[in-house]
């Protein structure tokens, strides 16, 4: 019987590799949260009130900023005799009940 003494190449992310990436994702996150609370501080006004603003003035700039930080897909499950399935349904109704004549237009 023979052994042999291979040496296994390493596998997976290089040794020291992702340390200094976890470092920066860790000084953009306290810097973040800094950021917040001087902006209650010194500015009194909130991330939300701000948000809110911008989001008066142009509403898909702001949608295309947050976007990659919202679900992608959200997956409802209901059963038939629930308010929240019932609601949508007659929302459903009445958009499709709505003709383009009667669509008001500013």
């Amino acid at each position: 019987m023979t052994i042999k003494n291979e040496i296994k190449k390493p596998r997976g992310r290089p040794r020291g590799s992702s340390g200094s990436t976890i470092r920066a994702i860790t000084v953009i996150t306290n810097e973040l949260a800094r950021s917040l609370d001087i902006l209650k501080t010194d500015h009194n006004t909130t991330l939300a009130e701000l948000l809110a603003i911008e989001f008066q003035e142009s509403p898909s700039r702001v949608l295309t900023a947050v976007s990659k930080y919202l679900p992608k897909e959200i997956n409802v499950a209901v059963g038939a005799s629930n308010p929240f399935l019932e609601a949508i349904q007659e929302i459903n109704t009445n958009i499709i009940d709505v003709t383009p004549s009667e669509v008001k237009k500013d």
